[in-house]
């Protein structure tokens, strides 16, 4: 096995970095898309089609035999991907993360993240269904500030305190945008009494039961990464916004 974790940006280093200490022995090739127009502003269709396209490229030219979409903006279309039935696995954040709130009682749930997340429907609905109330937040600014690494500006506390002004008697926050666990301090600050739900966990613990993941200790070949806008970049990001210190980080065209 050798996994693909694919997001727009630096947010699914949240799912890498979960993922590669349960499973150190498992390749991991991720790839960041910041030179591809930002998701939530790209046509369904087109999104699915961009996908598919790198998920064939890591697979073609990296041997990655399974996927997911360290993104909510892209889980928003895993249903619409070829690569499935190409003999690509794929799993996305959002299915697990409402599998495992479907299991908690009845609770006030916020939902902050990204236009295309939060207008998917996707999250109201899974979680309506499980008996939540839930009140939705589109959180825009966010990620940008987290892959520039201003985690703690007045400009950065500022747009929290806006986006979460009516969520501040929710009983469980879901970060639905990979990037915001970077944002956990004030996220935490704004709502005090919440649990900050972050779907990497559940997405880690779906992949295990869905691909049949035993534990394993020993350590495999590091992780490479990748990206389609600028390495350097992407690299500064990672430190500013995760503490991440990647090895090289190589541009691939597409």
């Amino acid at each position: 096995m050798k996994l693909a974790v694919l997001d727009w940006g630096i947010g699914g280093l949240g799912f890498h970095r979960r993922f590669a200490d349960a499973h150190p022995g498992i390749p991991v090739v991720y790839c960041s898309d910041t030179g591809f127009t930002p998701y939530g502003k790209v046509p369904r269709h087109a999104l699915a089609g961009r996908i598919d396209h790198l998920l064939a490229h890591l697979a073609d030219a990296h041997g990655a035999t399974h996927a997911v979409l360290a993104c909510n903006a892209a889980s928003t279309v895993v249903d619409d991907l070829a690569a499935p039935r190409r003999g690509i696995p794929v799993a996305g954040v959002i299915a697990p993360a409402l599998a495992a709130l479907a299991t908690r009682p009845p609770a006030r749930v916020g939902v902050i993240g990204g236009v295309r997340t939060v207008r998917s429907g996707l999250y109201g609905r899974g979680l309506r269904a499980a008996g939540h109330e839930v009140r939705q937040r589109v959180a825009q600014p966010l990620s940008a500030h987290v892959e520039a690494g201003r985690l703690a500006t007045a400009d950065v506390r500022r747009d929290v305190a806006r986006i979460t002004a009516p969520l501040g008697d929710v009983e469980i926050l879901v970060l639905a945008c990979t990037h915001y666990v970077a944002l956990t301090p004030l996220l935490a600050e704004r709502c005090p009494g919440a649990e900050l739900f972050d779907p990497a966990d559940a997405t880690v613990a779906h992949v295990q039961r869905a691909w049949a993941i035993g534990g394993d200790s020993a350590h495999g070949e590091p992780a490479c990464f990748f990206t389609t806008g600028d390495p350097d970049a992407m690299r500064r990001s990672a430190k500013l916004g995760f503490g991440m210190e990647l090895p090289m980080v190589d541009a691939i065209e597409l």
